[in-house]
């Protein structure tokens, strides 16, 4: 069986970290104190690590002094020292050693975590399921583990520096598709939090599909997940379908045969979309975006339709706040924007102004970093509904990333899509009929 540990690529690097202290960062990128097998190997480099910190030299004597007002001198010994210092090692080198430190690190993990399996199953003390669930957590965390930097600012710099150099040449997000967002925080970027708040039958879930058909259109390699606690996947699907044929799901679905529809249907095939309706949890969440990581793809954004039916611990307002932290979370350990779409109260139907209402938590919008209302003039709707398509604003109220503002967007009426344009769409059905079924399935 392969050694899980190389004694002689850890002294390797403590000897070259001695040599040249200053390959200390560039080391602290790929492996920290626990990447070491030996204790020994720890405490030393513990040592050179505060050495660096606080400016002073790094050789022997100093080493030796540091582990010394450490109380580990006795653990690692003068001698041994010594002879980690006096390896025969190129500095140059370095950086080898330390993925081979790295590699070994991840080879036990793998190991210790597959045998806690294997015993668990064995004494048949846990449920088989939350077994699994807690198996590929544990594997999806070890693929996306990085070593985090210890809180100083030329750590820190360096990776402002890598972040502005892509996105001197990607920019800053990915694209949403929508001039009004994308100039407001330059699309969706990694770890950020939105969430759209809109009053019940406003067209969240709609806004939601036209956000992804834009995106696909946009950036069409992009992995978009969409949990969906409201209506199936197939019906998640069949909105984003219908949003980018630009017609309501009823004439497409009694013309699926027709060349529009097939075309459709051949470029969706081709995207990463997935749609899920299982997952009512953050936990449920969390464990697919691992999932799926472990099967090749990497979740870029995610959308979450919508907080209210999401299932929690406590009362209505502790569920939801603890609900939109995870929500958070998930936005940085994932590495990628969710955005969620939560419903607003009764009372704020018709509010103004820049006071953001959740329904069941302010908290709601308190930890987002950007919140999005959308409304629509429901009456005048009814009062004109052949003046279609008609305007529908978006205000965005919160915004830590960039400014305030708005933009606008047009709803029909007729097909129950948003679009940023108000050409007129004229539907294949009697307006009045779709209406009524829209109506009694309350699908925007």
């Amino acid at each position: 069986m392969e050694e899980q540990h190389n004694d002689q690529a850890e002294r390797a690097v403590l000897c070259s970290l001695i040599l040249e202290p200053d390959r200390l960062a560039e080391v602290s990128d790929v492996i920290g104190v626990e990447e070491f097998y030996s204790s020994v190997h720890q405490n030393i480099f513990k040592a050179i690590k505060s050495l660096y910190s606080k400016g002073t030299k790094v050789d022997l004597v100093t080493v030796s002094e540091e582990l010394t007002s450490m109380g580990k001198i006795k653990e690692v010994t003068a001698s041994y020292l010594a002879h980690v210092a006096m390896e025969e090692v190129s500095a140059s080198h370095i950086m080898e050693h330390a993925n081979i430190i790295k590699e070994k690190k991840l080879r036990r993990e793998v190991s210790n975590l597959t045998a806690s399996v294997t015993e668990q199953l064995e004494k048949g003390q846990e449920d088989v399921e939350a077994v699994m669930k807690a198996t590929v957590s544990g594997f999806s965390k070890l693929l996306r583990r990085k070593v985090k930097q210890d809180g100083h600012i030329k750590g820190i710099l360096s990776e402002v520096l890598l972040d502005w150099e892509r996105v001197a040449k990607e920019g800053w997000g990915i694209p949403a598709g929508i001039p009004g967002i994308d100039k407001l925080i330059k699309g969706y970027r990694r770890g950020h939090y939105w969430v759209v708040v809109a009053y019940t039958s406003m067209g969240k879930t709609s806004f939601a599909t036209m956000l992804v058909e834009k995106l696909i259109s946009s950036a069409p390699k992009t992995c978009i997940v969409f949990f969906s606690a409201e209506m199936t996947y197939k019906e998640i699907v069949s909105k984003v379908i219908a949003q980018s044929c630009g017609e309501d799901m009823y004439t497409l679905a009694e013309n699926y045969e027709s060349e529009q529809v097939i075309t459709t249907f051949e470029r969706l095939a081709e995207t990463n979309l997935f749609a899920f309706d299982d997952c009512i949890t953050t936990e449920d969440m969390s464990l697919r975006l691992n999932m799926l990581r472990m099967r090749g793809y990497h979740p870029e954004v995610v959308f979450v339709d919508y907080i209210q039916n999401l299932k929690g611990q406590g009362d209505n307002y502790t569920k939801l706040t603890n609900i939109t932290g995870d929500l958070q979370r998930i936005a940085i350990d994932h590495d990628l924007t969710v955005v969620a779409l939560s419903q607003t109260p009764d009372d704020s139907a018709k509010g103004e102004g820049l006071v953001i209402k959740t329904k069941g938590s302010g908290d709601i919008a308190a930890t987002a970093g950007f919140v999005m209302r959308l409304k629509r003039d429901k009456e005048l709707e009814l009062q004109a509904p052949e003046n279609n398509p008609h305007t529908a604003i978006v205000d965005v109220l919160k915004n830590r990333y960039g400014q305030l503002g708005s933009f606008d967007l047009y709803f029909d009426t007729n097909t129950g899509l948003f679009s940023t344009d108000n050409r007129i769409r004229k539907p294949k059905l009697d307006s009045q009929k779709v209406a009524a079924i829209q109506e009694q399935q309350n699908i925007y």
